[in-house]
């Protein structure tokens, strides 16, 4: 995910300096009416920070009100340790990415959700075949997403097996139109078995390809487990949740009634950088309000 560790080392110290910045707490802009959906927080978005300073990174996120996260695999940190530290800040882990490319042992991977304490696993993105490397996503074929969902069954076939449940996070590259008509992701859907794959919804990626998240959630109810929360311009940069052209009221909306159970904020780090933590502040602050202001 990251060009190279000396360089996100030197942005991450960065990015650490802004932990004492004492600002306001999420809680505090809120009235003492708990909404149904807590404020989650997707850990890729601060990188290695998260390992270089567990605690502090931790317990700045819990100060802003984020109240459960998600997790990467981080080759550093071992998933107990992830926990513990998760625990004593006061917040949950809900669900992990987990890298399912190349010939990665399944069981393995599953072993890290379970030391980590989370019943939910994600793939960042799955390639047609466990063998493929270096896949170029966006010329991906009608019959290459036929073979991803029959991946996507293994997998959750097997996470099923193991007391897990697997979800399909998708990007853009999902929504290009084929010259036949449709798409991967409508393919994806349909392949698909709906007791083993979940998806997980990045509400920002759909927007950015011109899809829209609404007509998904009402079409398929109770497909997905929960949903990233990121906001793009309209150059298709992606910008504070906020400050883009991301609907997101009847997004969210729509996202409760289709029963989805977990909101994370996830800032995608540009060019490897992690994004100030008075902006991680900022875009909580933004979805626990949407969340207060629209009752879900």
């Amino acid at each position: 995910m990251l060009k190279s560790r000396r360089t996100f080392l030197r942005n991450t110290t960065l990015a650490l300096a802004a932990l004492g910045t004492g600002m306001p707490l999420l809680a505090d802009v809120r009235n003492e009416r708990p909404a149904r959906h807590s404020v989650g927080f997707q850990l890729y978005t601060l990188g290695d920070a998260v390992v270089t300073d567990t605690a502090a990174v931790l317990a700045k996120l819990a100060s802003f009100g984020y109240r459960e996260l998600e997790a990467i695999s981080y080759a550093n940190l071992p998933p107990e340790t992830l926990r513990r530290r998760v625990d004593e800040a006061g917040m949950t882990l809900r669900s992990v990415h987990l890298d399912f490319s190349g010939e990665r042992d399944a069981a393995k991977l599953f072993d890290t959700a379970h030391r980590l304490g989370v019943n939910q696993v994600v793939s960042s993105v799955l390639s047609p075949s466990a063998g493929e490397k270096h896949v170029d996503f966006s010329v991906l074929t009608a019959d290459d997403f036929k073979r991803v969902a029959e991946r996507a069954n293994r997998i959750g076939e097997a996470a099923k097996k193991a007391d897990l449940r697997y979800a399909y996070h998708n990007h853009d590259f999902e929504f290009r139109k084929f010259s036949s008509g449709g798409g991967g992701y409508d393919i994806l859907l349909a392949e698909s078995d709906p007791r083993l794959v979940h998806f997980q919804a990045d509400c920002g990626w759909m927007s950015k390809a011109g899809a829209d998240p609404v007509s998904y959630f009402t079409r398929h109810p109770k497909r997905y487990l929960s949903a990233h929360i990121k906001d793009f311009n309209a150059a298709g940069d992606i910008v504070e949740l906020g400050q883009g052209i991301v609907p997101y009221p009847p997004i969210l909306r729509a996202a409760r009634k289709a029963g989805i159970e977990h909101l994370f904020v996830e800032h995608d780090p540009p060019g490897g950088v992690p994004i100030p933590m008075d902006e991680v502040r900022r875009e909580g602050a933004y979805l626990g309000e949407l969340i207060h202001e629209l009752s879900i």
